[in-house]
């Protein structure tokens, strides 16, 4: 299935195989419906600008859209779900969305977790000062929006020709447009080879040190509990067993590890999995798929 490809590309799998995990001692309580609505594992919801069109057919299994009650989610988000229920708008309602979030999507009662990624364009303010030249029309083209001349013109305000993008973190080649004549810009010291003798602008968004955000490893298991490493502060530890989240009492977070205490469902199911996401100011951690086996 699709959805099930892309997940293999969004995670990071532990090679962390839980085997003759379960004994003869009396297991922990079952905490959660069958659950068979949903195409294999739900990979996450990745927000794209203000507004993001979620396909919710691509993720339930027939008519299991059709039966879907209501969705909820965090209060910066505003979630509109479509009368045929084959659709959901997510609208950003604040500027402040967590880098990761839990949205419910609730199926005859049951409810079902979606993992909820935050948008990685910034808004970015491009700026070029003219100088004492007295441009009469300023655009910039580049790799942000396809070397299109037009497609991004900029404002004459306070002197300084400027426009407002959404961009991704990353390194963009441009030429400022003075004028219908392409040019470097002259503010910018930083530049690139075009690979036809010249040289393009470099501009450069977002410097966020991702040395700084959360690191999970795999550390180990005992019966019901898994342990997790776990390097720099972290704000929230998200974990799912299938498409259903933990409890936060399943979730133990300390200063350099965290203990997963799973529900006695997994021993119902021949194979399962746990992901685990975690996130602080830096961005988000990375990602862990663990199986598991139950008997």
């Amino acid at each position: 299935m699709r959805i099930q490809k892309e997940l293999t590309v969004r995670l990071t799998i532990a090679a962390l195989m839980i085997v003759g995990f379960w004994s003869c001692r009396q297991s922990p309580d079952a905490i959660f419906p069958d659950g068979d609505d949903i195409y294999g594992l739900a990979t996450p919801v990745q927000l794209e600008g203000d507004t993001t069109l979620v396909v919710l057919t691509d993720y339930f299994v027939g008519g299991s859209a059709a039966r879907i009650d209501s969705v909820t989610g965090s209060e910066r988000l505003d979630l509109v779900l479509a009368d045929d229920r084959k659709t959901l708008e997510v609208i950003s309602s604040s500027n402040f969305i967590p880098p990761l979030s839990e949205m419910r999507v609730w199926v005859d009662g049951t409810p079902y977790s979606l993992l909820v990624q935050r948008s990685r364009q910034e808004r970015f303010t491009f700026e070029f000062d003219p100088g004492d030249e007295g441009y009469r029309r300023v655009s910039v083209r580049g790799e942000m929006n396809d070397w299109n001349t037009s497609a991004t013109p900029l404002h004459l305000i306070d002197g300084v020709w400027q426009t407002e993008m959404e961009l991704n973190p990353g390194r963009y080649q441009y030429l400022i447009v003075a004028d219908g004549q392409d040019m470097l810009d002259p503010n910018n010291p930083h530049v690139a080879d075009n690979n036809i003798g010249g040289q393009n602008s470099l501009l450069m968004v977002g410097h966020t040190d991702r040395s700084e955000a959360p690191h999970l490893s795999p550390r180990g298991h005992r019966r019901y509990n898994l342990e997790l490493g776990l390097e720099n502060d972290v704000d929230e530890v998200i974990v799912y067993w299938q498409n259903f989240r933990l409890p936060d009492d399943h979730v133990e977070v300390f200063d350099d590890h965290v203990n997963i205490y799973l529900p006695g469902d997994v021993a119902d199911k021949e194979r399962s999995f746990v992901r685990v996401w975690a996130y602080n100011e830096h961005g988000p951690a990375n990602d862990l798929l663990i199986p598991l086996e139950g008997s």
